[in-house]
C-alpha cells in the first residue's frame, strides 16, 4: 500500500476549492498508481468527470479485471458506505484499515487475497460482509462479536 500525501501527486489541471474533492482526486490518482491492470480504462477517466460529485457513497468496481494489491486510495473516500470489489484479481493481504471505515456493505469475494481475517474485523459497522472464494486462513477473530448490532449477513464460504 502506498502512502498518499498532497505532495505525492501533481495538483489537478483545474483548481479545486473543496478540500474533500482534492482528497478524492488524490485517492483516484493513488488508485491509478496502485493498479497493475486496468483493461476498462477506469483510471484513465479525467477529473472533470468527478469534480461535481460532493460525496461518493458507493463504489462498485466488480468484474473490472483489476489486479494488484488492494488499492489504498479507498481509505481517502470518507463518505463511502458501500464498497464492492468482487470478481477482480486483487491479491495480498486484506488491509486492516478496511474494517475501520464506516461502511454499510463490503464485498471482496472472488479475488486472490491471501491472508487471515484482520483482528479488527469487529470494528466494522457493516450489515453485509462477503469475503467468499479467497485464500483466507486461520480463525475468525473474536472481535466479530462486536458486530452483533449491525451485521445481518456474512458469507465466508470456500476459504482455504
Amino acid at each position: 500500500m502506498i502512502k498518499v500525501t498532497p505532495q505525492t501527486f501533481y495538483p489537478p489541471d483545474v483548481p479545486i476549492a473543496d478540500p474533500r474533492l482534492t482528497e478524492a482526486y488524490m485517492a483516484l490518482q493513488a488508485w491509478k498508481h496502485a493498479l497493475t491492470s486496468d483493461p476498462n480504462q477506469f483510471t484513465a477517466m479525467q477529473l472533470h468527470c468527478f469534480i461535481h460529485l460532493k460525496f461518493l457513497y458507493e463504489l462498485d468496481i466488480s468484474n473490472s479485471h483489476f489486479s494488484g494489491p488492494f488499492p489504498g486510495a479507498v481509505f481517502f473516500l470518507h463518505s463511502l458506505k458501500c464498497l464492492d470489489v468482487r470478481f477482480n484479481e486483487f491479491e495480498g493481504s486484506i488491509p486492516p484499515q478496511l474494517f475501520d471505515l464506516k461502511l454499510d456493505a463490503l464485498s471482496i469475494k472472488n479475488n486472490r487475497f491471501q491472508s487471515t481475517l484482520p483482528d479488527n474485523l469487529g470494528n466494522s459497522p457493516v450489515s453485509v460482509f462477503v469475503v467468499a472464494n479467497n485464500d483466507i486462513s486461520g480463525c475468525i477473530p473474536p472481535s466479530l462479536a462486536n458486530m452483533a448490532e449491525t451485521l445481518d449477513e456474512i458469507v465466508l464460504s470456500n476459504m482455504d
